[in-house]
């Protein structure tokens, strides 16, 4: 067994909130077909990354895991995997904690999730009413 185990496990689960895990879920939505899923996806993707263009003190992995977190729990509208997802993001906040050890831009992250979230509900709901209306 490996010595650096726990450290590596925790690189894996704040992988969950990386840039390349969140095109993956992306990317699958796609495959699905599961549009309106991927206009909240997408959008949200841009607001963070346009959030990060002119704010940069907030932990991006964070912000990330909230908003896939949110938005899967919701596309499986399942009360295991509801459970399933906050868990996994709780995880995903003690590891960063351990990894940033600046609760400002954990809490920052959380914020901008949370933004995130709410733009990318509103718009993904909105684009999907509007490219359906006609």
């Amino acid at each position: 067994m490996r010595k650096d185990w726990k450290k590596e496990a925790m690189f894996d689960m704040r992988a969950l909130g990386s840039e390349f895990f969140f095109f993956l879920v992306f990317i699958r939505s796609l495959v699905g077909p599961y549009f309106p899923f991927a206009y909240q996806l997408v959008i949200s993707g841009l607001v963070i990354y346009l959030i990060s263009l002119f704010y940069k003190d907030f932990d991006g992995y964070v912000a990330r895991g909230l908003v896939l977190a949110i938005f899967v729990s919701i596309f499986y509208d399942s009360l295991l995997f509801y459970v399933f997802a906050l868990i996994l993001f709780i995880l995903i906040l003690v590891v960063c904690r351990k990894l940033v050890k600046k609760k400002e831009q954990i809490f920052t992250g959380m914020v901008v999730g949370i933004i995130c979230v709410l733009i990318g509900y509103v718009g993904g709901n909105l684009l999907n009413n509007l490219i359906n209306f006609s």
